[in-house]
């Protein structure tokens, strides 16, 4: 597990902005999101997924500022949230491949 703060010293400089850029608030937001905490759990290659953790109280922060993220190393990238839930063992469950059986009626004798 890794995890990356405001003081790890392989994080990347936030970008200055110049006024020319399309993303007037992304270093705003970068400078906002390099003091949050994030834990990545699990990092896939092959499809760019990965599972992360961040304190509860700074998701919406997260998620605003991957909503404004776009370019990275003059790269287009997106954010995709497939899943968000307050108890990691949650996202191993999927409800649509649940199936609900009929209940045995219970007799008392």
């Amino acid at each position: 597990m890794k995890s990356f703060s405001r003081n790890h010293p392989g994080k990347k400089q936030c970008p200055e902005s110049d006024g020319s850029s399309s993303q007037p608030s992304a270093p705003l937001h970068c400078l906002m999101g390099c003091s949050i905490p994030i834990d990545i759990f699990k990092y896939r290659e092959k499809d760019r997924r990965a599972i992360i953790r961040i304190p509860s109280k700074q998701v919406t922060k997260v998620w605003s500022a991957l909503t404004l993220f776009s370019l990275y190393d003059d790269l287009e990238c997106t954010f995709k949230v497939y899943k968000a839930t307050p108890v990691l063992s949650c996202l191993n469950l999927n409800s649509t491949m649940y199936n609900h059986k009929e209940q045995d009626k219970c007799v008392e004798e």
